[in-house]
């Protein structure tokens, strides 16, 4: 680090017709640096800016000024810059007077040896003032220490220390420079001066957050800021920071009242409350000390960090309650605030989620509360025997989308089937509860048909696209087991469409649309759904259309088909492709047979397929070459070019779902731009 030192300060009184010359040296700068002298803030440079008498030698740092006026009076800093940042400077008052009256000494700068002489000498004054030219890791160091020195914190640890040059640049120079004595006062103070009002000190973090500009206006309306006080305030980066500082310099033991008066009419009665004791701040530091199965303790710091604030705190009311939607207080501890800042739980449930909140008490004053959440050990830490099904890879990928049940609170059921139901539920995501489908097997269900749920959860991980629906969590517990899901505030298509009937034409366009977008995806990936239906369609609070329910899904990576056998699952016959039937055979082709049936459901307002035709029959049907009719609220361009040319017999022949997509996308287009469609209702008749 470069040494820097002052060569010579002495004592002088400076009196009117006196030439004065100042020197600003830097004895190890490299590369040498260039200097430059300001007054009032200005630069040098502009010659206007010093007396039109003073000369910089910008390689020695010399400033003469030959024959100064009163006028010449004020501040003048020195700034010695090499271009390795930062450039520092340092500041010296010039005071001319008219006559040889001894007046005080005036302080020039911080040092004890830095002041003009109480003698009358008419020759030449040499004030030589040294600067530190400081490479980029000592100008961090040197602020690093004071930001430390300056911000006492709250008495946590914390990794939040600002070291920018920038910062340290504006935070060396003096921001405002003029001749106004309470001016130079604040910007010679020290540290421990523009930080000795102790109720400032304690609530600083929260009054540099304040709303600055009204505060000034009300001080310089009382008075209580001079016009250069406030220009001084004002130019700083920190506006609040040094509005501080100027109070705690300037009003002593009265600063925080002049505030709080400042804070009150300008709206901002909460921290006028802080300031005058009327509410109280929080505790510090709430921190869990020890967690087990059935019990957790916690710690905390007095809610003042100024020692002597400590009595303004006559007890710490500490509530355990239940992380629900509606949360249920189940403990209230009341600690002095002379005893020892700490709580334990007992008796608690294993894998349970309980919020502590601590409030400062004196008397009926109180602070807003501070609350953490915390966890017991157990339930979703012990390990699943249903996870001991699945590879380390496939453990892996549960884990990382894993929600624990302890933070899942099931509701009202949406769905149910032979093996299991959907329910609405929430569930905890960081402070906040988020709404969710779950689905989940009844307590009858196999361990084989909790690891096929598990399966499903596990294939939609990867998938990240608008219109299917992705997966939020999965949750294990024990032998049991739910995969997590987005709520969909419309429900299943089916229902949605038979409780409406009667759709615009483009809002059903745009309806097989979206599920035309979300199969494509699904192809794209090699995926093969196997029970595309509109019952297995969601729409969320935009009516945007997701495909869902992967429990029949399958990847085909490698073959491009999946045969099951016909006892393995009940299957969608309805939906199902002819080759399906005869050869238990699914493929994307197979798909594009029951996107088909997916349209002519939308057209016929939910309806069933093959409206009054014997399930026996239909197969035998669909061989001998038959088709549903259109729909009468159907397009037949749709009919025609996308719907027929999903049924064809041959699979070879059916287009696929880029295609679809494309096509599916001109005839929307193409109604759209017909006005006369624009709003068509088309009243349901019965197909039957």
């Amino acid at each position: 680090m470069p040494t820097a030192r002052i060569v010579s300060s002495p004592q002088a009184n400076i009196t009117v017709g006196d030439d004065v010359t100042i020197r600003c040296s830097c004895e190890d700068g490299m590369p040498e640096p260039k200097f430059r002298w300001t007054k009032h803030r200005l630069r040098a440079r502009d010659t206007s800016d010093l007396p039109n008498s003073a000369t910089v030698d910008e390689n020695s740092g010399l400033l003469t000024i030959r024959n100064v006026q009163l006028r010449d009076s004020g501040i003048y800093s020195c700034v010695a810059d090499n271009r390795v940042p930062p450039p520092r400077s340092v500041e010296i008052a010039v005071n001319v007077t008219e006559d040889v009256t001894l007046p005080p000494p005036t302080v020039a700068s911080g040092g004890g040896n830095d002041y003009w002489y109480d003698n009358p000498i008419i020759t030449p004054i040499v004030v030589t003032v040294t600067v530190f030219c400081v490479l980029v890791i000592c100008g961090t160091l040197a602020y690093y220490w004071r930001w430390r020195r300056r911000r006492s914190d709250n008495g946590c640890k914390s990794d939040k220390v600002s070291s920018s040059s920038n910062a340290l640049i504006h935070r060396e120079r003096l921001e405002y420079l003029c001749a106004d004595m309470n001016v130079i006062l604040v910007s010679n103070a020290t540290e421990l001066d523009k930080m000795a009002d102790p109720v400032l000190l304690e609530f600083w973090d929260c009054l540099v957050r304040m709303d600055v500009d009204p505060v000034i206006v009300f001080l310089r309306e009382k008075r209580s800021l001079s016009v250069d006080e406030t220009a001084g305030v004002r130019a700083a980066p920190c506006v609040a920071e040094r509005l501080l500082e100027f109070l705690s310099v300037l009003k002593g033991d009265q600063a925080s009242s002049v505030l709080s008066d400042a804070l009150r009419h300008s709206d901002q009665t909460h921290l006028a409350d802080l300031l005058d004791g009327k509410v109280l701040p929080d505790a510090k530091c709430v921190t869990i000390a020890t967690t087990t199965e059935t019990s957790f303790g916690i710690t905390f710091r007095p809610a003042y960090k100024n020692p002597q604030h400590f009595g303004d705190v006559d007890k710490y009311l500490v509530t355990l309650e239940l992380t629900t939607p509606e949360p249920k207080i189940i403990v209230k501890r009341r600690i002095s605030a002379s005893d020892p800042l700490q709580a334990e739980f007992r008796g608690l449930e294993q894998g349970t989620s309980y919020n502590v909140t601590v409030i400062s008490k004196r008397g009926d004053v109180k602070s807003a509360g501070v609350t953490v959440t915390i966890t017991t050990i157990g339930g979703y830490e012990e390990p699943s025997r249903l996870l001991q099904r699945f590879n380390v890879e496939e453990q892996s990928k549960i884990h990382h989308v894993l929600i624990y049940k302890d933070k899942i609170t099931l509701l009202e059921p949406l769905g149910n089937g032979n093996f299991g139901e959907v329910r609405h539920g929430v569930y905890r995501k960081g402070k906040e509860w988020v709404e969710c489908a779950a689905k989940t097997l009844y307590d009858t269900a196999a361990p084989n048909e909790m690891v096929s749920l598990l399966q499903e959860g596990l294939r939609m991980i990867k998938f990240n696209h608008d219109n299917v629906l992705e997966l939020t969590g999965i949750c294990v517990h024990g032998n049991q087991a739910m995969i997590v899901l987005p709520y969909m505030k419309h429900g299943d298509l089916r229902k949605y469409l038979i409780k409406k009937q009667t759709l615009p034409l483009l809002v059903n366009l745009r309806l097989c649309l979206d599920i035309a977008r979300g199969m494509a995806y699904l192809s794209d990936n090699d995926i093969v759904h196997r029970d595309l239906a509109a019952r297995n369609c969601m729409l969320d609070e935009n009516l945007r259309v997701k495909v869902a329910d992967f429990g029949l899904c399958r990847d085909v990576h490698e073959k491009g088909y999946y045969r099951i056998q016909s006892w393995e699952v009940k299957l969608p016959y309805k939906w199902m492709a002819p080759e399906s039937h005869a050869t238990y055979i699914f493929d994307t082709k197979t798909d594009i047979w029951s996107y088909g049936i997916v349209l002519w459901e939308i057209f016929a307002a939910g309806q069933t397929p093959y409206p009054g035709m014997p399930g026996v029959s239909i197969v035998h049907q669909l061989r001998e070459g038959y088709r549903m009719e259109r729909p009468n609220r159907c397009p037949i361009m749709l009919y025609n070019s996308v719907m027929k040319q999903c049924w064809l017999t041959n699979p070879l022949e059916r287009p696929n779902f880029k295609e679809v997509l494309r096509k599916v996308e001109q005839i929307h287009t193409s109604f759209k731009h017909r006005s006369d469609f624009e709003n068509t209702d088309v009243q349901v008749h019965s197909l039957a």
